[in-house]
C-alpha cells in the first residue's frame, strides 16, 4: 500500500488552509516576545518582555503582542 502525497516534499508539513485561524502572535504563539504588565488591561507597570505564557508565570495580568493587541491573563 503506498501513499500518495500532492506536490510537498517528504518530510515537510503540507499548507493549512484554515481561514479562522489566529495568527501566533495573537493567540500567544510559542515563543513570540511581548510586553508583560503588572495590572490588567496592559495597565500599571511593565513586568518584563517575554511571550505570554512566561508573563502569566511571573505574575503578570496582562499582555501586549508586538502587534498592539492587549490580552488579559
Amino acid at each position: 500500500m503506498t501513499e500518495s502525497r500532492s506536490s510537498t516534499a517528504a518530510g515537510a508539513t503540507p499548507p493549512i488552509d484554515c481561514a479562522e485561524c489566529e495568527p501566533a502572535e495573537t493567540a500567544g504563539g510559542p515563543e513570540v516576545a511581548g510586553t508583560c504588565y503588572s495590572a490588567r488591561n496592559c495597565r500599571g507597570k511593565v513586568l518584563n518582555h517575554r511571550d505570554m505564557h512566561n508573563c502569566k508565570l511571573s505574575g503578570g495580568k496582562s499582555w501586549r503582542s508586538p502587534s498592539g493587541i492587549c490580552r488579559n491573563l
